[in-house]
């Protein structure tokens, strides 16, 4: 459909599409344009950074219970990821941090927030976590 507009389920399929089953945009519009659907893979990104906009605030608000939270899980994987234009790789960074008092009978519900980047190096001057903490005692 040139130039109409997407759902928001459209939108979360396509995000899910990225991060959660790790289909690139270019592949997501192979996959429509044999559906009959001309979509560009900056189209695809762009509705995705849409997205992320909208659900900002909902971050936020995890990122903030995380920084209250009396126990913290949090693991950390890397991966390869192409850099283009040179033909090499770089190392990214995946993080998932948890919260789950369930078991210590806490009240407030499970939640788990996923961080990614990509860098030449870990991050050593401030760790993410310790960013979040910080910034949330400040009000941010």
């Amino acid at each position: 459909m040139p130039g109409g507009l997407p759902t928001e389920a459209a939108i979360a399929h396509v995000i899910v599409s990225k991060f959660g089953d790790h289909t690139q945009f270019y592949r997501q519009a192979e996959i429509y344009a044999r559906q009959g659907i001309r979509l560009h893979r900056a189209t695809l990104g762009n509705r995705s950074g849409r997205g992320r906009f909208h659900l900002q605030p909902v971050a936020d608000r995890m990122r903030r219970h995380l920084a209250m939270a009396d126990r913290l899980f949090m693991d950390e994987t890397t991966a390869p990821v192409l850099d283009p234009g040179r033909g090499q790789t770089k190392k990214a960074y995946f993080w998932a941090i948890v919260s789950d008092d369930r078991v210590h009978s806490g009240p407030s519900p499970p939640i788990v927030l996923f961080r990614y980047a990509v860098a030449a190096a870990p991050p050593r001057s401030r760790s993410w976590m310790a960013s979040t903490v910080a910034s949330c005692k400040l009000g941010r």
